[in-house]
């Protein structure tokens, strides 16, 4: 059975689409990087879809990552070494179940790392669902409440860190504080791309959006983003393609490239646009040159030749060119 996009709890097999995503600026240099990127393989599940509206080639897509080994998280002290879930058979945790997929998950030593989500565009293809590795409805919502109570600790955990952060007092305490929040925030951003982590399992479902709709939360710091930095990908069903694949750290870490690829064609992008409108700008005629050519065109041949006989060279001209200034030709 085929579907044009795989379903809620559905395990792929996925890769970062560099070229198609700066393809669409027309930008040779950024195409040439794109194609030059090397990109891993990456293993999530469906968390959400959805499709925009008005309808794209793609759908978005929400994903949990998953990572081989047990959880390492750079520059974070507000992560706690049990945040993860086991994908059965790993069941190395020390007081959580781990989550059964339908068929078993084929690769041992697997884990869903909490707060590592993605953001995606998948575009509409036939998805063979028959060879389908799924996480049944209730294993998802066990997911879910495991990666709420992680989400909640470290909410906690970054309250806590504000609070007994040193704040100095006078002229150096607003600044301080900037620093504190801003490094709460950056612990979690630097990690994570995408959604609400702190959302209830019942919002898990395929539905419609605008543009404008399209948020991606990076922890609990939710922003909105363009368009063109939610990535494509190129994925399959075929959990065996994945021989090998990357961690959730190294997706993030690849996709801060393929964003600098993206943004920078977007710049140029725009900088030629706005070059071509001065060019456009200066070929076009002066207001002051239609007004002389629509006047030459309107006066009768034997009124231009009496004229030519009558008036000093472009004294006519320059009555009709200064007409439109509200200055009258010098005597």
């Amino acid at each position: 059975m085929t579907s044009p996009f795989p379903s809620l709890g559905t395990y792929i097999v996925f890769r970062l689409n560099p070229v198609m995503m700066v393809a669409q600026f027309d930008d040779e240099a950024s195409l040439a990087a794109a194609r030059a990127l090397p990109t891993k393989k990456y293993v999530a599940y469906v968390r959400e879809l959805g499709q925009l509206n008005p309808p794209q080639p793609w759908h978005w897509c929400s994903l949990r990552l998953v990572g081989r080994g047990l959880p390492t998280w750079p520059n974070d002290e507000l992560m706690e070494d049990d945040m993860y879930v086991p994908i059965f058979p790993a069941t190395n945790h020390p007081s959580r179940e781990p989550i059964r997929a339908t068929p078993q998950f084929p690769f041992p030593d697997c884990y869903h790392w909490s707060q590592t989500d993605a953001v995606v565009r998948i575009p509409f293809a036939p998805y063979d669902e028959s060879v389908a590795v799924k996480l049944p409805l209730e294993e998802m919502r066990k997911h879910e409440m495991y990666v709420h109570a992680d989400f909640l600790r470290w909410r906690a955990l970054s309250v806590s860190s504000m609070e007994h952060a040193h704040t100095p007092t006078g002229s150096e305490a607003g600044l301080a504080q900037d620093k504190t929040g801003a490094h709460v925030a950056a612990s979690i951003t630097a990690r994570c791309d995408p959604v609400d982590s702190n959302q209830s399992m019942s919002s898990a479902s395929s539905y419609s959006m605008t543009e404008s709709d399209l948020a991606m939360n990076e922890g609990p710091q939710e922003k909105r983003v363009d368009i063109e930095m939610v990535p494509t990908v190129a994925l399959t069903l075929h959990l065996m393609a994945a021989d090998t694949f990357g961690d959730p750290n190294e997706y993030y870490a690849e996709l801060a490239v393929v964003r600098s690829l993206v943004a920078q064609a977007k710049a140029r992008a725009m900088k030629r646009a706005h070059l071509d409108a001065l060019l456009r700008a200066r070929s076009e005629p002066t207001s002051n040159d239609t007004v002389i050519d629509s006047t030459r065109r309107s006066i009768h041949p034997q009124c231009r030749s009496h004229q030519r006989s009558t008036h000093p060279v472009g004294s006519v001209l320059g009555h009709y060119s200064l007409a439109g200034t509200g200055r009258q030709p010098s005597a």
